[in-house]
C-alpha cells in the first residue's frame, strides 16, 4: 500500500479556523436575577446560571486565516477498512465501509499534545487559505 499525504513534516502551511465570540444573555430561568424562589418562599441561587444571572455561550463568527507559515511537525494518517460478514444480506453496518482520516500537528500549536488540524483546513499558500475561508463564510451566510 502506498500512502500519499497532502503535506510532509517540515512543510510550511497556512491554516484556517472558525473564530468565535462570547455572547452573554440574561438567564431565562431566573429572569437575570440570579436567584429563584423555592416552594417554601426561601430563595436560592439559580441552578441554570449558578447565581450570576447571565448565560455565556460561544458563537461562531467567521473563518479566518489564523496561522501563517506554520511548520508541519506530525502527520497522522488513518486508513480503516471495515469488512462485514455478509455485506449483501445483513444490516447496513455490515456492508464494507472505508474510513480515511488525514490530520496534522503543527509546531506552533504543539506536537504530541497540541491541536490536531484536518487536511481540509491547511493550505500551501495564503491565497488558497483565504479563498477557502471566504467560500466557507459565503456558504454560512447563505445557510448552506
Amino acid at each position: 500500500m502506498k500512502i500519499r499525504t497532502k503535506f510532509s513534516c517540515g512543510d510550511k502551511v497556512f491554516a484556517i479556523n472558525r473564530e468565535s465570540k462570547t455572547v452573554s444573555r440574561s438567564c431565562p430561568a431566573c429572569g437575570g436575577f440570579g436567584r429563584i424562589t423555592l416552594l417554601d418562599a426561601t430563595t436560592a441561587n439559580c441552578p441554570n446560571c449558578y447565581g450570576y444571572g447571565e448565560i455565556h455561550s460561544q458563537e461562531p463568527v467567521a473563518y479566518r486565516v489564523t496561522l501563517r507559515n506554520a511548520t508541519v511537525g506530525s502527520v497522522r494518517y488513518e486508513y480503516t477498512n471495515f469488512l462485514g460478514v455478509d455485506g449483501e444480506t445483513l444490516f447496513d453496518n455490515y456492508k464494507p465501509q472505508r474510513k480515511i482520516e488525514e490530520r496534522y500537528m503543527l509546531v506552533e500549536t504543539g506536537v504530541g499534545g497540541g491541536s490536531l488540524w484536518s487536511v481540509d483546513d491547511l493550505f500551501l499558500t495564503e491565497a488558497e487559505a483565504q479563498s477557502e475561508a471566504d467560500a466557507r463564510n459565503n456558504s454560512a451566510q447563505k445557510g448552506e
